[in-house]
C-alpha cells in the first residue's frame, strides 16, 4: 500500500514527542513492511481562533485519493476525508475538552440575531455535507463580531467539537487506535460505542542509550516548561532535599523564566535549554532516576525514554498514561502531587542506589515488549473481510431489499472490511465503487449469454425473475467467479442475500457461510408466478422448484442464517426442517429520515405546493408491490378528494388505465424523496403477498407519517393498531382515508409520535446491527 501519514505542523515550528513519533512511525513501516509511506505535514498555527478554524478548513479540503490509506494522530490533520482513514489518536485539543476551563459555560449562551444559522448547525448531527456552511458562517462572524469568539470560549468549543465530531464519525474512520488506555477514557475522545486497541506508542529506532553506564552523579528530567508538566513542584520538592547531586533540566518553554526564580540561589539546580537526542541519552545515563510529574499526561514519551535507559521513574497519582507504564516500588515510584510527597520519593530513591539500580533494571525490563516492529504490525494489520454477494446492485439504495443491504452492512464496517459482490445488466454501472470507508461494492456486468438467457425466461414466464436465472447461469459470467474467488481468498465470512447464489458460492468457498434471507423466497416466487404454475407452465414449475432447492441447502448449510420476521422462521422450519433461523428485522435510518410533525407537515405541504389531501404509496417493481397499485388505483374512485401518490420502480411496471387522481412520480432522489415524505398526509400499505416485513413501513413511520396498513402489511412488526398505526381490510381502507380527511390529521399526532419512538428504539439500522453479532 501507499500510505500517508497526515500531521500538523506547529507554527512557530518545534520539534516535541509527536514530530518524533511520526518520523519514527514512517522509519518502521518501511523497516517492517512491503509498504510504502510518506509524511505529508501542513503548516498548522493556532495562536487565534481564526488561524485553529483555517487549519481545520485546509485539512479539510485535502485530496490524498492517491494514497491508499491514511493515518492520522491528532487535530486538524483528522479532517482529511479518506475512504481507508486510520486514527491513532494522541489527544484532541485538550483545552477545549478535557482541561477547558471549568469556570467557562460549556454551551454557547445569547448571541447576536446574525449567529442564528450558525447556532441552528451545531445544534445538528455533524455531517460532512455541512462543512462548507460551518466555515463560511465561522468566517464571516468572525469579521464582524470577533469578540463572540473567546478562546477558549463556549462558541470555540462548540465549533470544534463538530468539526471533530464530522472528521472521527464511525463512517469516517476505518479504524480506531489510542496512545494510551488514559486518552480513550477522556469523556467525547471517541464516539459511543466505538471500540479502541491501545498502542503504546514506542521510542525512535534512533533512540540509543550506552549500555556501559557511568556511575550516577545527577538527577535529570526533560520536558517542555509549561504549567501542565509541573517542573515548579519538581524544583519545590528538590530544594528540600539534601544532596550533593545537581539536578539537571533539559527543555525550553513559557515557564523558563519563573523556574529560574524559583530555583535561583540553588546552584544545583542547572537549566540546560534544547538538548540533541544524543545529549539526552548521555544525561539519561548519569542519572540516579528521572522525575516526571505531569498532570493528565496522555502517555508520556520521556517515561519509555527513562525506563529504556534502566532508571526508575518518580512520578504522582494523577499524572494519567505515565502509570500505564508504572508498577509502584518495582519499576518506579508513585506518590502523591504534592511537594513534601515528592521530596520524600527523592529522598527514597537517593537513599538506596542499589535498591534504586534494581528497579531501573526492571524498569529497562518491562517496557522491552514495546516496539514499533509490534506496533506498526498492529496498526496496519488487516481487518477482517466479510463478502455479500447479491444478484442486484445495493447502492444507492432505492428498494427494501438494497436499503436493507445497504444500512445493515455499512453499520458492521467498524467490525471488518465489507465487500458487496453484486451483478448487473447495465454496463454503466459496472464497476467498483467505495461507499465509505470500510465498505465497498463491485458489480459485475452478466455477460451477453447470461443477460440473452434472462431475456428469455422473463419472456416465458411474462414475469422479472431474472434471480431465478442466477442460479445455473451465472456460470456463464466467469468475471463473476473469478472476482469471488479473489475475494474469497482473502475473505473470514461469506454471506449469502438470497439464495441464487448459493452453488456458485459453494464452488469457491469452502469456509463458514451465512445465509441473510430477505423473505421466504419460493413463497415469493409462488406468488409472482402464479398464473403460470396454475396454467402448469413447465418452465415455472421448474424454476420454483430450482428455487426450492436453493434455499432448502442455504437455509441447511448455513452457520448463521437470518430472518427478517418471526413468522418467516417459523415458514422456513415448516418448508426445511430442523433449521435455526436468527430474527434480525428490518430497520431504518433514523438520523437520515427525519421526523415531520403535523404542524410542521402543513407548513412543508406550502412549500411544495400541494393544495389537496394525499396518501403516499412506495415500492419496488416486484409483483406484491405491483398487487397493491391495483388495490390503489380502484381506492382512488372511492375517494375523489385525495391525491394518491406512487413513487418507485413500482411505476415503471405495466399498469392498467389509471384514475386522474392517481399520480406516478417515479423514481426519486433522496432528497426528492425526502421533501415528499414531509408534505403527504397519509401513507398506505395495503400489502396481500409477499414475504418478510415491508420497510416503507419503517420509513414511513420514522417520516411522521400516519400509517394506514392491511394486517398482512404489518406482518412481523411490532406496530399495534390504534396505537401506532391503523390498521383494516384494504378493501376498508377508502372509509379510512375519508375518515381522517375529514377529522383532520392533529387527531392522529399521538399515534404519529408513538409511531417514532418505536422505530428509534428497537428498529433504528444501528441498534439492528447489533444483533448481528460479528466477533
Amino acid at each position: 500500500m501507499k500510505i500517508a501519514i497526515i500531521a500538523p505542523s506547529p507554527v512557530p515550528f518545534c520539534i516535541g514527542g509527536a514530530e518524533k513519533a511520526w518520523w519514527a512511525m514512517l522509519d518502521a513501516i518501511h523497516q517492517y513492511t512491503d509498504h510504502q509511506a510518506d509524511i505529508i505535514k501542513i503548516p498548522s498555527p493556532e495562536r487565534t481562533f481564526a488561524e485553529l478554524i483555517s487549519s481545520y478548513q485546509t485539512f479539510s479540503r485535502l485530496d490524498l485519493s492517491h494514497f491508499d490509506q491514511v493515518i492520522s494522530t491528532k487535530y486538524p490533520a483528522w479532517m482529511v476525508h479518506h475512504h481507508n482513514h486510520i486514527v491513532y489518536l494522541w489527544h484532541r485539543l485538550r483545552g477545549l475538552y478535557d482541561t477547558y476551563p471549568p469556570s467557562l459555560p460549556l454551551a454557547p449562551g445569547s448571541l447576536p440575531a446574525s449567529f442564528t444559522k450558525l447556532q441552528a448547525l451545531l445544534q445538528t448531527t455533524p455531517r460532512r455535507q455541512e462543512l462548507d456552511n460551518i466555515f463560511y458562517e465561522t468566517s464571516r462572524l468572525l469579521d464582524s463580531s470577533p469578540e463572540c469568539f473567546a478562546f477558549p470560549g463556549p462558541l470555540t468549543r462548540a465549533i470544534i467539537h463538530y468539526l471533530d465530531g464530522i472528521a472521527l464519525a464511525p463512517g469516517a474512520i476505518r479504524t480506531y487506535f489510542a496512545i494510551s488506555n488514559n486518552v480513550t477514557k477522556r469523556e467525547n475522545y471517541f464516539p459511543v460505542n466505538a471500540k479502541v486497541q491501545v498502542i503504546h506508542t514506542p521510542l525512535p529506532l534512533s533512540f540509543k542509550i550506552n549500555q556501559e553506564q557511568p556511575s550516577p552523579s545527577i538527577i535529570f528530567t526533560v520536558s517542555r516548561l509549561d504549567a501542565p508538566k509541573r517542573l515548579d513542584l519538581l524544583i519545590k520538592a528538590f530544594l528540600l532535599v539534601k544532596t550533593e547531586l545537581e539536578f539537571h533540566i533539559a527543555g525550553s518553554g513559557p515557564q523558563l523564566a519563573e523556574l529560574k526564580k524559583l530555583a535561583a540561589g540553588d546552584r544545583r539546580i542547572k537549566f540546560l535549554g534544547w538538548c540533541s537526542d544524543a545529549e539526552i541519552s548521555l544525561y539519561y545515563n548519569r542519572s540516579v532516576f528521572v522525575p516526571f510529574v505531569p498532570y493528565d499526561e496522555d502517555y508520556g514519551l520521556i517515561t519509555l525514554e527513562a525506563m529504556r535507559a534502566a532508571k526508575p521513574v518518580l512520578t504522582v497519582s494523577d499524572a494519567g498514561g505515565v502509570l500505564e507504564l508504572l508498577q509502584d516500588g518495582e519499576n518506579g515510584l508513585i506518590v502523591e502531587p504534592q511537594v513534601a510527597a515528592i521530596a520524600q520519593g527523592m529522598r527514597q530513591l537517593l537513599a538506596d542506589p542499589q535498591k534504586t539500580a534494581a528497579m531501573g533494571r526492571a524498569a529497562m525490563t518491562s517496557v522491552a515488549h514495546i516496539t514499533w516492529e509490534k506496533a506498526i504490525k498492529t496498526l496496519l494489520r488487516s481487518r477482517p473481510l466479510i463478502v455479500v454477494v447479491a444478484t442486484f446492485t445495493v447502492y444507492p439504495p432505492r428498494g427494501g431489499g438494497q436499503s436493507r443491504l445497504f444500512h445493515l452492512f455499512r453499520n458492521l464496517t467498524s467490525h471488518a472490511d465489507i465487500v458487496l459482490l453484486t451483478l448487473t445488466s447495465d454496463p454503466k454501472l459496472a464497476g467498483e465503487i467505495v461507499i465509505e470507508p470500510g465498505l465497498r461494492e463491485i458489480r459485475v456486468l452478466k455477460s451477453l449469454r447470461q443477460r440473452g438467457m434472462d431475456w428469455k425466461l422473463a419472456k416465458q414466464l411474462q414475469a422479472a425473475v431474472e434471480d431465478i436465472n442466477a442460479i445455473d447461469h451465472t456460470r456463464y459470467t466467469p468475471e463473476f467467479s473469478e472476482t469471488l474467488t479473489a475475494l474469497c481468498r482473502r475473505a473470514e465470512k461469506v454471506i449469502v442475500s438470497h439464495p441464487f447464489l448459493y452453488k456458485e458460492v459453494r464452488r469457491v468457498w469452502d469456509g463458514p457461510l451465512w445465509y441473510e434471507a430477505q423473505d421466504v423466497e419460493v413463497d415469493v416466487k409462488e406468488a409472482i408466478l402464479s398464473k403460470s404454475i396454475e396454467e402448469k407452465n413447465p418452465v415455472a414449475l421448474a424454476a420454483i422448484e430450482r428455487v426450492r432447492e436453493m434455499e432448502a441447502a442455504c437455509c441447511q448449510d448455513a452457520e448463521r442464517l437470518f430472518v427478517v420476521s418471526k413468522e418467516d422462521g417459523a415458514r422456513m422450519r415448516q418448508l426445511y426442517g430442523d433449521i435455526r433461523p436468527e430474527h434480525l428485522p428490518n430497520g431504518v435510518d433514523v438520523v437520515r429520515v427525519a421526523f415531520t410533525g403535523v404542524r410542521q407537515r402543513l407548513a412543508a405541504k406550502q412549500r411544495l405546493g400541494i393544495a389537496g389531501f394525499t396518501a403516499l404509496f412506495m415500492g419496488s417493481w416486484h409483483g406484491p408491490n405491483i398487487e397493491a397499485v391495483e388495490l390503489i388505483a380502484a381506492m382512488a374512485g372511492r375517494c375523489p378528494e385525495v391525491d394518491f401518490l406512487l413513487m418507485g420502480s413500482v411505476c415503471n411496471c405495466p399498469l392498467p388505465s389509471l384514475p386522474a387522481n392517481l399520480h406516478l412520480l417515479g423514481v426519486l432522489s433522496e432528497e426528492e424523496k425526502a421533501c415528499l415524505m414531509a408534505g403527504v398526509d397519509l401513507a398506505l400499505n395495503p400489502m396481500e403477498s409477499g414475504s418478510g416485513t415491508n420497510l416503507k413501513m419503517l420509513e414511513y413511520a420514522a417520516a411522521g407519517i400516519l400509517i394506514v396498513s392491511s394486517e398482512f402489511g404489518n406482518r412481523g412488526l411490532r406496530f399495534v393498531d390504534g396505537e401506532d398505526v391503523l390498521i383494516s381490510a384494504s378493501k376498508d381502507f377508502p372509509e379510512i382515508i375519508n375518515l381522517v380527511l375529514r377529522e383532520g390529521l392533529q387527531d392522529y399526532a399521538p399515534i404519529i409520535g408513538k409511531a417514532r419512538a418505536l422505530v428509534e428504539d428497537y428498529y433504528s439500522w444501528e441498534a439492528v446491527a447489533r444483533r448481528f453479532n460479528i466477533p
